[in-house]
């Protein structure tokens, strides 16, 4: 949960213009503001700081990688002559790379929006329902075809 905060909150500092960590340089004013609900936060800021700040580093990294990524399924979807990307491909994004429920391509100005693929929406499903049992295969969600289990 608290992953999932960090990594919202350093998106949208990204999208503002932040380009370099900064959450954790936040901690000491967060720790002041709550003190009467959580005096113990006090004594463990500099801890604290520590795990934001290498959270930041760490996503700062995984959305680097992830960029690469999706331009490189821009440019695939753009050649194929397809306006938005392939359902499989989006899932992908959002689970390998933390990438949000919709991802903006800055060169085409395009929206791809994950919540209503039907490709991401059985990607999630054959994610969720974890491997095959053994000598039963699932089709891939890739081919189109999906299996009841």
């Amino acid at each position: 949960m608290l992953r999932r905060l960090i990594r919202r909150a350093f998106r949208h500092g990204n999208a503002l213009g932040i380009e370099n960590p900064f959450l954790h340089q936040l901690v000491g004013q967060v720790a002041d503001i709550m003190r009467g609900a959580y005096p113990e936060l006090l004594d463990s800021i500099a801890y604290i700081s520590r795990l934001c700040l290498s959270e930041e580093e760490r996503f700062a990294a995984t959305l680097s990688s992830g960029l690469r990524y999706f331009q490189e399924f821009v440019e695939e979807a753009r050649r194929a002559g397809r306006r938005e990307l392939a359902g499989p491909e989006l899932f992908r994004l959002y689970d390998t790379f933390g990438f949000p429920w919709t991802c903006r391509s800055s060169s085409r100005r395009s929206t791809a929006s994950l919540s209503t693929s039907r490709g991401f929406r059985l990607s999630w499903r054959d994610k969720r329902r974890g491997p095959a049992p053994p000598g039963r295969e699932r089709r891939s969600s890739r081919s189109g075809g999906c299996s009841r289990g």
